[in-house]
C-alpha cells in the first residue's frame, strides 16, 4: 500500500571506491521525510519516462544513516544500482 505519492528530486552519484581501487557505480539518492504514523526501512520508488509511461520501480533503503525511519523524521535513502 502506498503511503505517499508525489515528485522529489533525486541524486545520481557515478563515482565510488572498492576494496580494489576506484570503480564506478550509479547511487540513486534521496531526502525522505517520514509523514506516516509508523516506522520505516525501506521505500519504493516508481520510476516514470513521462507523466504516463512507467519505466520501473526500485527499492531504496531508508536506513543509511540509523536502522530506521523514525515517524516524523528525515534521512536519506539510496540505491546503488
Amino acid at each position: 500500500m502506498p503511503i505517499k505519492q508525489g515528485k522529489f528530486p533525486v541524486w545520481l552519484n557515478i563515482f565510488g571506491d572498492d576494496s580494489v581501487g576506484q570503480v564506478t557505480y550509479f547511487i540513486w539518492k534521496f531526502q525522505y521525510k517520514n509523514q506516516p504514523g509508523i516506522k520505516i526501512h525501506s521505500a519504493s520508488v516508481l520510476i516514470y519516462e513521462n507523466e504516463e509511461k512507467l519505466a520501473g520501480n526500485s527499492g531504496t533503503n531508508c536506513g543509511v544513516i540509523s536502522d530506521e525511519l523514525n515517524v516524523g523524521g528525515t534521512e536519506q535513502c539510496e540505491k546503488i544500482l
